[in-house]
């Protein structure tokens, strides 16, 4: 730190201040500077990773490479992490960065807990949302107008050592839309095509949602018209499946009403009956004409229908079977 204050103080009053260093993440040419420069050799690194609270102190100099290498030892990430290994933390919260987590996790500067920022002045400035908060909200897209970021606290998230890729062809923004507008809500649990593939069930996030399939004439499907279907009454949904073309059937965590079918566009819901049952429960078969099947703490059971019908336990279900109908 002292060595950047003397560099500062170095620097003429008629002069540009800027960053001494040698390289530059800018693609576009500009007037070489021969003048004096900040000198940020000593903010190059990671000061502290706190792996309980989740959060790092690091300098602003310090690249990307160098901050995901000191935190990833405690299964531990940034919340976004620029493709380009040498931006620097300070570099993309003052010039704004983005990368493929941000659909989830916002811009870098949005993970920032507190700053210690070089201002115009020759002063070191703590900046958080309570101390100086417009200097801290103001500072994101700054571009070094109003200071240098000289120390960052950052947010952390828990990562897994692989990450499983999977490359989705699409022909057209509309149906590139129609595809985030499900995943986008969450990772998909379960995913059962309806008997007359026109539409699909799907489970994600423990919510139950029903969705069109458009087809295209060279053969490809798009989800259409994603539609939440009565998350207050379902509560937390675990597995479903159709019983018929308009009807979706669904098992919920929990021991209140851990059964129940509701209608395509959500208008109507409906309780089965429990008795019988012991939640929770973990899967659901169904199909027009044919008994549900669920599978529950002791078995698979079945039911036909009907306002005093009971579950009736298949025999030589087992807990953990999965069961389903053909087609």
């Amino acid at each position: 730190m002292q060595r950047l204050l003397t560099s500062y103080r170095a620097i003429p009053a008629d002069a540009a201040v800027r960053l001494a260093k040698p390289t530059s993440n800018l693609f576009r040419a500009r007037a070489k500077n021969t003048g004096r420069g900040l000198d940020t050799s000593g903010l190059t690194d990671v000061i502290a990773v706190d792996p309980h609270a989740r959060t790092a102190d690091v300098a602003g100099m310090c690249t990307y490479e160098d901050l995901v290498a000191a935190t990833l030892p405690y299964s531990l990430s940034p919340l976004v992490v620029p493709q380009l290994k040498t931006i620097t933390l300070g570099g993309a919260v003052t010039g704004l960065g983005i990368e493929s987590t941000s659909f989830r996790n916002g811009l870098p500067h949005e993970s920032v807990l507190e700053m210690d920022i070089l201002t115009g002045t020759g002063d070191i400035v703590r900046a958080s949302p309570e101390d100086h908060g417009d200097l801290f909200r103001s500072f994101p897209n700054s571009y070094g107008t109003l200071g240098y970021s000289v120390r960052l606290k950052i947010e952390l998230e828990p990562v897994k050592p692989f990450v499983a890729l999977r490359h989705l062809r699409f022909h057209s923004l509309t149906d590139l839309v129609d595809a985030m507008e499900l995943t986008s809500i969450g990772p998909v649990q379960d995913l059962r095509l309806s008997r007359d593939g026109l539409r699909v069930a799907a489970v994600v996030r423990g919510g139950l949602y029903a969705a069109a399939l458009a087809r295209s004439p060279d053969g490809d499907v798009a989800i259409r018209n994603v539609r939440s279907l009565r998350p207050a009454d379902l509560g937390e949904v675990v597995a479903a499946d159709w019983r018929a073309a308009e009807t979706v059937v669904a098992v919920s965590r929990g021991s209140d009403g851990p059964v129940s079918q509701v209608s395509v566009d959500g208008l109507t819901w409906e309780l089965l009956p429990s008795s019988n049952l012991t939640p929770p429960l973990r899967a659901v078969a169904a199909a027009p004409n044919r008994p549900v099947l669920v599978t529950d703490q002791s078995g698979v059971w079945s039911f036909a229908g009907g306002d005093l019908e009971t579950w009736r336990q298949v025999v030589g279900g087992v807990p953990d079977a999965v069961p389903l109908y053909p087609g």
